[in-house]
């Protein structure tokens, strides 16, 4: 797994938004199904495979969404199955400079 440690972005403002939340990223090559992992239900609500190449198409206005398969945990933490449409407008702010450092790892993993 490759933390990509200066990626972290601890504070982020925009006109209606604050951020100080601390981010990190990892990344992580594998063959194994997403249905396969067991994440941690306090922190996290769903699991999706996106296109990287198309992420950065998302992220630079080449496309206005890009399409996404994976899972939601149910009220029982049990994951479903779903497809994804993603927009920019679902991301999590963060600076360019942030999804810049981000693609440029990701790519060249």
């Amino acid at each position: 797994m490759d933390l990509l440690s200066p990626s972290a972005e601890e504070y982020y403002q925009s006109d209606s938004l604050i951020n100080r939340e601390i981010c990190y990223l990892f990344l992580l090559y594998s063959n194994s199904p997403l249905m396969s992992y067991h994440v941690q239900v306090e922190e996290v609500t769903g699991l999706f495979k996106l296109e990287i190449s198309q992420l950065a198409k998302l992220l630079t206005q080449e496309i206005f969404s890009l399409q996404g398969t994976g899972f939601v945990l149910s009220a029982d933490a049990l994951p479903i199955g779903r497809e994804l449409s993603l927009q920019k407008a679902d991301l999590v702010p963060h600076t360019q400079e942030y999804w810049r450092k981000v693609l440029s790892r990701a790519l060249n993993f």
